[in-house]
């Protein structure tokens, strides 16, 4: 399985878009190459991804990801990009293995957010999407953050994406056109976007959560209380959880 995070830009542009040079790998926006060590298990095959760009706002760009490697094992592969976001630059650079994180300083406003789907109009949340709300709250309520608050328009910029990764075969924050998280949020109707997971393999809530918490960069995502909305979507275990400051 494969797992990528992507962020605001920074100073320094690491892309979660492509992520892992093991699967496909991931891209954001502006991304950077992955770590050496952003793969904690077998890469899993996929179609490489277009080193993502930092896609939104804000964070450390991701790196391109390498191409991705066959998919020979079943372990899932976590990859750790940053992105780099195009607007507010005053994030940090997230670590090279690290996901990026949506850094403009989102503002905490995410107090009601209850997990999935709080938010009345808007996609639909699914119930594993709901789950992995759930369990992002929980880990969040750890350190001190208010859960979140679903938004309507960033699950649906996460459904377009996993819709288009399953139907194409691919896992990065960046389309093969290169349009970046940012972007597709954007077109969604919501302007606050700043951070990005995306992960494939995964059959259920808590193995993607388990991934995402595993690696430095997507749990910086999760537990970032700056983020206050979020958008979460699955298909055909392509994964994408999408972040914002409301």
């Amino acid at each position: 399985m494969l797992l990528a995070a992507a962020g605001p830009p920074s100073a320094n542009p690491l892309t979660p878009g492509s992520q892992s040079d093991s699967g496909s790998s991931p891209g954001a926006d502006d991304a950077l190459p992955p770590a050496a060590d952003d793969f904690f298990d077998t890469p899993q095959s996929g179609p490489p991804a277009d080193g993502g760009q930092g896609a939104g706002d804000g964070g450390g760009g991701a790196q391109p990801g390498d191409p991705p490697e066959a998919p020979e094992a079943p372990d899932p592969v976590v990859e750790d990009d940053t992105t780099v976001g195009p607007s507010p630059a005053s994030e940090e650079d997230a670590p090279d293995e690290e996901g990026a994180e949506a850094g403009d300083g989102g503002q905490n406003d995410g107090s009601g957010g209850a997990s999935a789907g709080s938010s009345g109009d808007g996609a639909q949340v699914s119930a594993l999407a709901r789950e992995v709300v759930e369990l992002a709250d929980e880990e969040r309520a750890a350190v001190g953050c208010d859960p979140l608050r679903t938004d309507p328009e960033l699950t649906e910029a996460s459904k377009a994406h996993t819709r288009d990764m399953a139907e194409r075969d691919y896992m990065a924050h960046e389309s093969p056109e290169g349009k970046g998280p940012a972007e597709r949020a954007q077109e969604a109707g919501y302007d606050s976007w700043s951070g990005e997971n995306v992960a494939a393999g995964h059959t259920s809530a808590a193995s993607v959560m388990e991934g995402w918490m595993d690696s430095p960069g997507h749990r910086k995502n999760i537990l970032d209380c700056d983020n206050t909305e979020v958008g979460v979507a699955e298909t055909d275990t392509k994964w994408a959880q999408n972040f914002g400051t409301g």
